[in-house]
């Protein structure tokens, strides 16, 4: 309502400084009558129906189509531990972090992803299954996922699609199925998986681990 006051008020005084008359000695006649205004009415009266007419346009809110099936209300929101921990990462402060988010307002707030960053892994095991650092994850990370998703949060890792991650740790190459089978068993399928490329390789032929035979 208050823009179609002020938007009607602006037209009106434009439609005045379009259409001010002349001067009165210009307009005044043999008999020293002064002559009517120079705006016509029917101008005016033309204006202030237009002006009605966009007022009530604007008043009327306009709708908008969108999914309502409740995903994605935010943004992916969350906490990495690289910036502040980087590989100086364990079990008790991941821990400690979902404790933490579940009761100073951040999960109220949407937060809820914990994303493991690089060093949680040290090596694959002889069928290839990545292997968590036993002496920072003692508990297994399946055991420190459930935690986290008993606060509430979602538990997510870190990988990378080459041979090592940045840090030198067994990276995802020719892995990928085992991987992803293997977080989604530790319960991270509803999770967070950060993919980074730091290395790459050119290999002389294939090879795969893991992946399904046709």
């Amino acid at each position: 309502m208050v823009s179609f006051i002020v938007f009607n008020i602006s037209i009106l005084d434009w439609l005045r400084l379009r259409f001010k008359p002349p001067s009165l000695q210009k307009l005044q006649g043999a008999n020293g009558d002064k002559a009517a205004s120079h705006c016509p009415s029917k101008v005016v009266h033309s204006a202030r129906f237009i002006c009605i007419l966009l007022g009530l346009m604007l008043a009327v809110p306009f709708s908008s189509r969108a999914l309502t099936n409740s995903l994605a209300l935010t943004p992916p929101m969350g906490w990495n531990s690289w910036n502040h921990y980087s590989c100086n990462i364990s079990d008790a402060i991941i821990r400690n972090i979902a404790n933490a988010m579940a009761t100073n307002g951040m999960k109220a707030a949407g937060y809820q992803f914990i994303n493991i960053d690089d060093c949680w892994q040290v090596s694959r095991d002889t069928n290839g299954v990545i292997v968590p650092d036993p002496t920072r994850f003692p508990n297994g990370i399946k055991a420190l996922a459930d935690y986290v998703h008993s606060k509430g949060l979602k538990l997510g890792v870190y990988s990378d699609h080459g041979i090592s991650t940045c840090q030198g740790r067994p990276g995802g190459l020719a892995y990928e199925y085992l991987d992803a089978n293997t977080y989604a068993a530790w319960a991270w399928i509803t999770s967070n998986t950060t993919i980074a490329i730091c290395r790459r390789v050119t290999f002389p032929k294939p090879i795969t681990h893991g992946w399904p035979t046709r």
